[in-house]
């Protein structure tokens, strides 16, 4: 099914799950980007209270 380790990946090459669970919660507490002000009314708007949701 392709889950497993391919015979060619060094163990190098593999990340360990310490390693992966660190990416994804330094990913995690990182802040959203800011918007794209070229596109507001395109792709999204700011509500009345502030927050940004997709016009439709």
């Amino acid at each position: 099914m392709g889950w497993g380790v391919r015979e060619h990946e060094s163990n190098a090459e593999q990340m360990s799950i310490e390693k992966i669970n660190a990416v994804c919660n330094a990913a995690a507490n990182e802040l959203p980007p800011a918007p794209d002000s070229h596109r507001e009314g395109i792709d999204w708007i700011r509500t009345e209270n502030g927050d940004l949701r997709h016009p439709l």
